[in-house]
């Protein structure tokens, strides 16, 4: 009777526990949707004084995510840490916490001290701990976590472990590995099907995504419209303009479109991408509500097509309706004040992010502001822009100095290398081009030299036919016509491309040696190549110095008949002046006569000395009304 009363009293109180335990956890979600601190931490009090963290993991796990949730992840370690017993539950939520909030060394740190305190981990904890590798493009970390998966034979049960195994080697650029994983998943979901849809897809890899996608219906699963959304991306990703079409109308017959903002998002984006921009903005207008999001993508589309004064009247709409634009904004609303020369604009842009704070802590903004004033030609206003970042990486560099080199400031752009050095900032492609091209300006063929040397340690020759061209450019700009003729014959990419082989006659007629260019002219049509337009410039221009009026004359017929588009302004100028310097002044009027557009000043002014200099007084009252 007495043991039976005993056990009666026991399960009364295990009953009213349970109850209090119902109690208080009901109040810490109510905290916690709130996201009040405040009353978190007198929760957390009243907790601790009744004693009830000591025997309740689920306890101590719901007042972690709490703070967590209302952003004091401090306190829900130092909570951790004054637990007398911590196992898998309680690691796992401090763990999950910071990866939510994105600081995945804390939570590293934490598997580490778990493991420490020998604990071990469970699927739950390992899942986390590949989102933060994820997050960071922590491969190696998350190589050792799948060695651990396997090593428990955890993989092929748990698809909620898979799938974020798939996930992080997809976000760490290892998208093989993620299919040769996702093939020993069984019972895969259409979440899993996600993961390596909108994993290809952010690699780049829209071809694969679609074979992915084509897939996943075939063994009978139902896109969502996560999956909309990824292989919308897909398709942006490689202008896959049918597919993209073919996809929005799934989406529209399963009911998504216009109740899901991401997939409506990603629809105006791959529009965009396949530069159909008017569909991109009708699907804009036809959304029952707008975010930032949706104007960020229609302000994106105009901008990239170059069509900067839609940009700009977007953007007016979305403040006009009350949007504060983020960073992703402000670089598309720069890049179209930079496509139309607007720097009033741009300044004002540039106001509002520094009251904002942005600068401090994204270079992708300050770069893309960088950009905007040199291509505003404000080359002043870009100097201090790029004095007060608080870090530069190359993109900074390279765009000052392509600034630079753009008002002709030869000198200024290879200052920048001295202080790039200094900021332990290597050179890449893009600014050695640049810098290259200063070194032409200013015809400094010792600092060329020395830019040479360092692309040739680096290797990019092999790989980068503009940097090669550049050289080339560069040696013929400062009389070096022999190096750059070197140059030319061992660049790689030289047998399919026409540009080199055009600045080394440029060079050659710029020195006046006019046979040499003709030779090479000669000798790239032998190639199986086809002169641009500005390599027919060169060789008429060498024609006309050497007095060679046939050979001209055979030239720009070649020209007329296959070079397309038609012959250019400067090539008939180059006929009308080699016509001139020949004293054949009626062949030059009647090119002047038969040019399908007007001449410019420079035209008919030589046309005119020439007319007064052989008398022809019918040649140069023709002239006269041309160009009245």
């Amino acid at each position: 009777m007495q043991k039976r009363a005993k056990t009666g009293l026991n399960r009364a109180s295990i009953q009213q526990w349970n109850a209090e335990k119902a109690a208080i956890l009901t109040v810490i979600s109510a905290s916690s949707r709130n996201r009040d601190l405040h009353r978190a931490a007198q929760i957390h009090a009243e907790v601790i004084k009744k004693g009830c963290l000591i025997t309740s993991s689920s306890l101590a796990d719901a007042l972690i995510n709490m703070y967590a949730n209302c952003g004091a992840l401090a306190n829900a370690h130092t909570l951790v840490n004054g637990l007398a017993f911590r196992d898998t539950i309680i690691w796992t939520a401090l763990i999950s916490a910071y990866v939510r909030q994105g600081y995945a060394e804390y939570a590293f740190a934490c598997l580490q001290q778990m493991r420490s305190e020998g604990v071990p981990p469970d699927t739950v904890t390992l899942a986390s701990i590949l989102k933060a590798c994820s997050q960071v493009g922590a491969i190696e970390r998350g190589k050792q976590i799948h060695d651990e998966i396997v090593e428990k034979g955890l993989l092929y049960d748990d698809i909620v472990l898979g799938t974020a195994l798939v996930d992080m080697y997809c976000k760490c650029g290892a998208p093989r590995k993620a299919q040769k994983v996702f093939e020993l998943l069984v019972n895969r979901d259409v979440i899993c099907w996600n993961s390596l849809i909108g994993g290809l897809a952010q690699q780049n890899q829209g071809q694969a995504a679609l074979r992915c996608f084509a897939a996943m219906k075939k063994e009978g699963l139902l896109p969502n419209a996560v999956t909309f959304t990824c292989i919308l991306q897909a398709c942006g990703s490689i202008g896959c303009l049918n597919r993209g079409e073919q996809i929005h109308y799934e989406a529209l017959k399963e009911g998504l479109v216009g109740h899901h903002m991401p997939l409506d998002t990603a629809l105006m984006d791959m529009y965009a991408k396949c530069g159909a921009v008017v569909k991109a903005h009708r699907i804009h207008q036809q959304l029952p509500v707008h975010d930032v999001a949706s104007w960020s993508a229609l302000i994106q589309a105009y901008a990239q097509h170059n069509q900067g004064e839609l940009a700009l009247i977007c953007f007016e709409c979305m403040q006009h309706e009350g949007f504060k634009p983020n960073a992703s904004t402000l670089v598309s609303v720069l890049k179209a004040c930079g496509s139309i020369g607007q720097l009033s604009k741009a300044e004002q842009i540039h106001d509002q992010i520094v009251m904002g704070g942005l600068l401090e802590d994204n270079l992708v903004l300050g770069n893309a502001l960088l950009s905007t004033y040199v291509k505003c030609g404000a080359i002043t206003e870009a100097e201090q822009v790029l004095d007060d970042f608080p870090s530069r990486n190359v993109v900074s560099w390279s765009t000052i100095i392509a600034g630079y080199v753009g008002q002709r400031q030869g000198h200024s752009a290879l200052h920048c290398i001295k202080r790039m050095q200094l900021e332990g900032i290597t050179p890449n492609a893009i600014t050695f081009t640049s810098l290259l091209q200063a070194c032409g300006l200013i015809g400094s063929i010792e600092k060329g030299e020395q830019l040479h040397n360092e692309i040739a340690k680096q290797g990019l020759l092999s790989s980068d036919a503009v940097l090669g061209c550049a050289l080339v450019d560069m040696y013929a700009k400062c009389g070096a016509i022999e190096k750059a003729s070197r140059v030319v014959e061992k660049l790689p990419s030289v047998s399919a491309s026409v540009v080199p082989w055009s600045s080394l006659v440029a060079g050659y007629a710029l020195r006046g040696q006019c046979m040499e260019a003709l030779e090479s002219f000669r000798g790239i049509q032998c190639k199986g190549l086809s002169p641009d337009g500005m390599m027919y410039s060169s060789v008429l221009n060498s024609c006309s110095l050497a007095g060679l009026v046939e050979k001209g004359q055979d030239i720009f017929t070649h020209l007329a008949e296959d070079f397309s588009p038609s012959p250019a302004l400067e090539h008939y100028t180059c006929m009308m002046d080699m016509y001139r310097c020949a004293g054949h002044l009626d062949n030059a009027m009647l090119v002047a006569r038969g040019m399908p557009f007007s001449g410019d000043h420079a035209v008919y002014y030589a046309l005119l000395n020439s007319s007064c200099k052989w008398g022809d007084r019918n040649s140069a009252k023709w002239v006269v009304e041309q160009h009245s």
